[in-house]
């Protein structure tokens, strides 16, 4: 029997190949050896958030932030499922989150720009700038 870890990166393998439903039974497999697996439960988060199952994707990810609450990056995403489902201020509250935990992380202050973009431009420019300055030729941010 292959080690969690093993099925783990295969799991993120298919995943990358767009195997959605071979890597979301990897991912399951996973989980039932290890509950607790915190990187299993947020790629599924992100897996549900692909095929528009919004709510799981939200109960994933809200459930890895649970079993490791102090990785930045589980926020941001969870800040990009609500973003890109219309709940702008729960999107606002985890990428905040996501920079309190990592002021430098350049994934969330991108989000907060396309977040606040329309609403409150001066905010979404300081974070569009913050984004260049950790990533000089970052094109999006630039745009």
């Amino acid at each position: 029997m292959a080690s969690s870890h093993s099925q783990l990166e295969h799991a993120i393998a298919l995943h990358q190949a767009g195997r959605l439903a071979e890597a979301d039974q990897l991912y399951c497999q996973v989980l039932q050896a290890n509950p607790r697996n915190s990187y299993a439960l947020h790629m599924l988060g992100l897996l549900a958030h692909q095929v528009g199952r919004h709510d799981l994707a939200v109960e994933r990810i809200r459930q890895a932030i649970t079993i490791q609450p102090s990785h930045p990056g589980d926020y941001n995403h969870l800040g990009e499922v609500f973003r890109r489902s219309g709940r702008a201020a729960e999107a606002r509250a985890s990428y905040e989150q996501a920079l309190r935990l990592n002021p430098q992380l350049l994934a969330a202050h991108y989000n907060l720009g396309l977040l606040r973009g329309a609403s409150d431009r001066p905010a979404a420019r300081r974070h569009y700038e913050q984004a260049i300055r950790l990533q000089p030729n970052h094109a999006a941010a630039h745009n």
